[in-house]
């Protein structure tokens, strides 16, 4: 029985060879006319949004410059500069950053790389008018990042290629990809990236597409990233950027019954369309060298003393401890003498309240109610901790 099974299947796929090789010669004629170019479709990126559906990244379509190393060879360098309008220059340094990538394994000779990012509609009519030229160069469809209100730059993040650590940590990665680096983009690259296709095409010889290899049927589609609604609100977050214009520091809002956060401004700040495709060559190091230091995140990267605001919470704690009261007066003409060579000044009025302390913020009164805090203890260090 096993026997019959076994000969009545290979007798199948023996009729089978000789209508793919003898009778049928489609596959024979795409094998001599076209090239089987693997491409990779990248999605879409999950768009990011404030907390009333307004959006802070969404993308664009642009076309990026391809090619395929093992398919190349030699190419007018100068008439590929002009059709793309990209300089020489850049062109030198794109074909040593694909060599570095074969040399250091990122890529190897038949998978292709990024030549030149987010060409002009223009630039690319010109291109494909004349891509036969160029064995081995073609253009690919993305999307690019855009953030429609120049805002939210360090709580966003931003996005650039992925680097040889990202590549060699996360098997997803392939040169030329992006990740987010910083911010949102970066807390939620997962989330956000979506998943990456692929799709085999059939090319001729002058370097156009022919169809779908074997109509699609080993094709996968790539699947878009999903959307982000943060707790960001769009025009609490104008507003602090518009207070805090031409000066250093931060401020966050924070809706206190549940921690949300509704806005998180840090100026000196930057317009996040900065930092996307070619416009990071162009800002970044601008960014990077400038003293007043516009890429660091003062509102979680630095430190402040909490100041003024803190009195708040020493006024709750003496009450708790019932050291003072809403009318409990104290004397501050002179200021608070911690000892003979230290006195905390004041502002200037002679007697304060509760009240009173907290709209002139007064010094006097708060070292005042913490000394009190503590003569309530045995010793000052009891009284600090329960403080």
């Amino acid at each position: 029985m096993y026997f019959i099974m076994f000969g009545l299947v290979a007798f199948i796929f023996l009729i089978r060879l000789f209508f793919l090789q003898v009778i049928d010669d489609s596959y024979k004629a795409a094998a001599e006319g076209y090239t089987i170019r693997r491409l990779i479709e990248h999605p879409v990126r999950g768009n990011i949004l404030d907390r009333n559906g307004e959006v802070l990244a969404t993308n664009e379509f642009a076309y990026d410059l391809m090619l395929i190393p093992a398919e190349a060879g030699e190419v007018d360098t100068f008439l590929l500069s002009s059709l793309t309008g990209v300089p020489m220059e850049d062109f030198r340094k794109a074909y040593v950053k694909v060599e570095r990538n074969l040399e250091s394994g990122q890529n190897h000779s038949k998978q292709p790389q990024a030549l030149v990012r987010e060409l002009t509609l223009k630039s690319m009519a010109a291109f494909k008018e004349k891509m036969y030229l160029f064995p081995g160069y073609f253009l690919s469809k993305r999307s690019v990042r855009r953030y429609p209100n120049p805002t939210a730059a360090h709580a966003l993040g931003y996005i650039r290629e992925a680097d040889k650590k990202a590549i060699e940590n996360n098997p997803y990665y392939q040169a030329g990809d992006y990740i987010g680096v910083a911010g949102i983009e970066k807390s939620y690259e997962e989330i956000l990236r979506g998943q990456k296709g692929v799709r085999k095409v059939y090319v001729d010889v002058r370097n156009n597409e022919k169809g779908p290899f074997m109509q699609g049927a080993l094709d996968t589609a790539s699947v878009a990233g999903y959307d982000l609604t943060t707790t960001l609100d769009l025009p609490l977050q104008l507003f602090g950027e518009e207070l805090m214009k031409s000066k250093k520091g931060a401020i966050v809002a924070i809706e206190p019954s549940t921690g949300e956060i509704l806005a998180l401004v840090s100026a000196p700040n930057y317009d996040p369309n900065w930092m996307v495709g070619r416009n990071l060559r162009m800002h970044y190091g601008d960014l990077i060298q400038d003293k007043n230091l516009p890429m660091l995140n003062r509102a979680v990267m630095d430190g402040y003393p909490p100041g003024s605001i803190f009195k708040v919470m020493n006024a709750l704690v003496g009450q708790q401890e019932g050291v003072i009261h809403r009318n409990t007066v104290v004397p501050c003409r002179g200021g608070f003498r911690l000892s003979a060579a230290h006195t905390v000044g004041c502002h200037g009025h002679p007697d304060a309240n509760l009240p009173f302390s907290i709209t002139t913020s007064c010094n006097a009164y708060y070292c005042h109610v913490f000394n009190e805090i503590t003569k309530k203890y045995p010793t000052p260090r009891e009284g600090y901790s329960v403080w």
